[in-house]
């Protein structure tokens, strides 16, 4: 694997086979040769990465809900940013919990739910909230 890009799967075996900071630096490349600025380019590139270990490595769920948000407008790398976006959220209510964290159930659940469009508006609304 000489290069990543977002927009194109990359192949599992050989993604799979790349050491996991290989794998985040391949990621940053990408959003530095593009002059992608991002606040925090490293958890960026670790949730693209995680994403596309949970596609490479055939999660159900995952895979499904990629797929559908697809079909619904995004591309590949917006896709990769909602369903990260999920992630997210995921971790932080697990970082917050004092009782029992969630589950990974609870994660696929909010993937289920993901829609193309209830990404983008919330996905917007939040650079709108950022820029006053």
């Amino acid at each position: 694997m000489l290069r990543y890009h977002p927009g194109a799967e990359p192949n599992p075996t050989e993604w799979l086979e790349l050491d996991e900071h290989e794998r985040i630096n391949f990621v940053a490349d990408y959003h530095r040769r593009k002059r992608i600025e991002l606040p925090q380019p490293t958890l960026h590139a670790a949730l693209h990465v995680t994403i596309e270990n949970q596609v490479a490595m055939k999660d159900e769920v995952v895979s499904e809900t990629m797929a559908r948000v697809r079909e619904e407008g995004l591309t590949r790398h917006g896709a990769i940013h909602a369903i990260g976006s999920v992630l997210l959220k995921h971790l932080q209510a697990i970082a917050r919990a004092t009782s029992a964290p969630p589950t990974t159930s609870a994660y696929y659940e909010s993937l289920r739910q993901l829609t193309a469009s209830g990404w983008l508006e919330s996905h917007f609304e939040d650079r709108r909230e950022r820029s006053r």
